[in-house]
């Protein structure tokens, strides 16, 4: 199959006379533009050629004042009208395009975007091999970051299809990067799955009949933020998947774990010190206690009963105050206060009713 570059916006050609293209007047920095572009999917093209998603380059030249890509010929359908026809189930679509979404994250290792993922573009063969074709949009992953697309149908025009680009794409200052792809592979996912398409703010009807886990997964792809979404093909095939994690992602998951832990038990803790600060602490014994730098401290009691008696340590830390009317209760019976306590609050038994507070020795 060979690909000519004739814009017909830019470019005519009289083929009675001759089989060079000829710019229309004042187009020439448009025509330019395309004709960079068109040059440049080949050669990303051509470094893609281990790829076996990818169709295969076999030359690019330039004539005729233009430019030509030669590439194979590929006997199949697009992967929607293959599905259709052959009524393929939900396992067997996310078993087609397997090797699509692996192959998809090794490109995205070598700087490349797509940004043109659309049924259309994945054709399947005869042998059930799919294709991905067309990268004319593609782009360098260092330059799509940040990169401001114009739309005004006369310039440097990047074409969309709106059923499968992601919210990014039509922000002329969106964040591109290869979390863009992710969106693109998981819309045709939904597409083939349920025959719905996610355009940009339509709410979708229907639910893929896959496993909770991996429809999960699918729209995390779909998510409109892209911070919310998955940022990598390379974890989205792991995910939908079930297969290992890239070591680098592993390594940011069991991070973002112990960042939780440590947010958890902080918040606990920050708890903990407000109880201990406004209430006190029931550690056992009948009795709340304060913790202080010189050990705890007898706060309240938490039960009523007639035989009292403060243990001298808690947790392994010694008990040593009694705070003031700490033990204000209605009771009767003896009070024993440990050697361990070294100040008692000056109406710290005010209102009982002790027959006699025997102290031990300390």
């Amino acid at each position: 199959a060979i690909k000519e570059y004739f814009p017909q916006a830019f470019a005519e050609r009289n083929t009675d006379e001759t089989d060079d293209v000829s710019i229309k007047k004042d187009q020439q920095a448009f025509y330019r533009i395309g004709y960079d572009k068109f040059l440049k999917e080949a050669h990303i093209l051509g470094t893609l050629q281990n790829m076996k998603s990818v169709v295969a380059v076999r030359d690019w030249f330039e004539k005729n004042n233009t430019a030509y890509i030669a590439m194979e010929f590929i006997h199949g359908s697009t992967i929607d009208r293959y599905v259709k026809q052959h009524k393929v189930t939900e396992k067997r679509i996310l078993e087609m395009l397997r090797q699509t979404i692996q192959e998809l994250g090794q490109i995205h290792q070598l700087g490349i975007l797509h940004r043109d993922i659309s049924p259309g573009n994945l054709i399947v063969e005869d042998d059930g091999n799919i294709k991905l074709i067309d990268f004319g949009s593609a782009i360098d992953f260092g330059s799509a970051i940040n990169l401001g697309q114009r739309r005004d149908g006369r310039t440097n025009t990047v074409m969309y299809n709106p059923d499968f680009a992601a919210p990014e794409q039509y922000d002329p200052h969106g964040h591109i990067g290869p979390w863009t792809d992710v969106y693109g592979i998981s819309a045709v996912i939904f597409y083939l799955l349920t025959g719905e398409t996610v355009s940009k703010g339509k709410e979708v009807q229907k639910q893929p009949d896959i496993p909770r886990w991996q429809k999960d997964i699918l729209m995390r792809g779909l998510s409109p933020s892209v911070e919310s979404r998955i940022q990598s093909m390379a974890e989205f095939y792991a995910r939908l998947y079930d297969a290992p994690l890239p070591e680098e992602i592993r390594k940011q998951e069991e991070q973002r774990k112990r960042q939780r832990k440590v947010i958890l038990f902080g918040g606990i803790a920050a708890i903990l010190l407000n109880i201990n600060c406004w209430y006190g602490l029931p550690l056992g014994g009948g009795y709340r206690y304060r913790l202080n730098y010189d050990g705890f401290h007898v706060e309240g009691v938490t039960d009523n009963w007639n035989y009292h008696t403060i243990p001298a340590t808690r947790l392994g830390i010694p008990v040593s105050d009694i705070d003031v009317t700490a033990l204000s209760i209605d009771s009767r019976g003896k009070f024993t206060v440990p050697g361990s306590i070294r100040t008692i609050g000056r109406q710290a038994f005010y209102s009982c009713g002790f027959e006699y507070i025997e102290l031990e020795d300390g």
